[in-house]
């Protein structure tokens, strides 16, 4: 990783405003992060940060993902194929496509559709609006609805249907988390620290079902100065306490300017390393090679985020 020093200033300016001069407000209410693909805010194509004023339609292409993170505090992650608009300071209107919607103590959020209402704070779910119908999972927390005359709460664990004028609710036996690990159960933690990486498993046959975290048994850390570089390298040995071979799920948070030199597998002490592949193809190549049993030990490395691989 490249270590680079940098000095900022801050200069703050005040005005005075005298009779006849007009001055303009920020109307912007939220801040929207494209992660992947194409984003459009409005009527253009969003930049890397860009501000949302209300009514401001936000649109992810396919294979898109974009972060909508609202001043009032509640963020959201915004799947392809999606279209939503801030209505008001803690509202969001879904049209279409996916939402994952995330608030902390304090923070209230309400997720508007024409299928249904929806309410929350200190608590995370998971909408999507499509056939007809919003389909909602509760992640952590409790959920207020509203749909025609009818009105209710979900608890954690339980999935939401409306359609206008019902709904329905069920324990939900299994869930796909689109997230990527963004809708663990329980309560929130930290993104955790940059450089140590946490490793997540589950038996692969087991899609759509919670990983559970590996303890980190070893951590060696290893670092050498070349030229205006430091080069650093992790080295973790995880534990499985489970009876068969589990597919392991791991991530880690770079620092900023940092740069990935080298992903390969050990196998038979011999490293193998990776190469680069359209993803939708290495996702299909991976998914064949990943099952009960199998005596393959295939690998893929994702940019999930800004900061984020895994």
């Amino acid at each position: 990783m490249r270590s680079i020093a940098r000095a900022a200033l801050l200069v703050s300016l005040g005005s005075i405003g005298c009779g006849g001069i007009s001055e303009e407000v920020d109307s912007t209410v939220a801040t929207v992060m494209p992660v992947r693909g194409e984003t459009r805010l409005g009527e253009g194509a969003a930049p890397e940060v860009a501000r949302a004023t209300l009514e401001d339609a936000v649109q992810t292409g396919p294979r898109a993902l974009a972060r909508l993170s609202l001043d009032l505090g509640p963020q959201l992650l915004v799947d392809a194929e999606t279209e939503l608009a801030v209505v008001d300071a803690g509202a969001v209107e879904l049209r279409r496509g996916r939402v994952f919607a995330e608030t902390r103590p304090g923070e209230q959020l309400e997720l508007r559709s024409d299928r249904g209402q929806l309410r929350c704070s200190d608590a995370s779910l998971s909408a999507s609006l499509a056939d007809g119908s919003l389909r909602v999972y509760v992640v952590r927390g409790e959920v207020s609805w509203t749909a025609g005359e009818e009105r209710g709460v979900a608890s954690a664990g339980e999935e939401l249907t409306l359609s206008g004028t019902s709904a329905a609710r069920t324990a939900a036996t299994l869930w796909h988390d689109w997230t990527g690990g963004l809708a663990r159960p329980g309560p929130a933690d930290a993104s955790g620290p940059e450089g140590v990486g946490m490793l997540e498993a589950r038996v692969p046959d087991e899609t759509g079902m919670a990983r559970w975290p590996l303890v980190i048994r070893r951590l060696d850390v290893r670092v050498r100065i070349e030229s205006d570089l430091a080069i650093t390298e992790v080295d973790q040995l995880f534990f499985n306490p489970a009876s068969e071979t589990v597919e392991g799920l791991y991530r880690i948070r770079v620092p900023e300017e940092a740069v990935l030199q080298r992903f390969a597998v050990d196998r038979d002490d011999r490293l193998v390393d990776g190469y680069v592949r359209e993803r939708a193809q290495a996702q299909q190549a991976y998914d064949q090679q990943v099952y009960r049993g199998s005596t393959e030990d295939p690998a893929l490395l994702e940019w999930d985020a800004p900061g984020l691989i895994g």
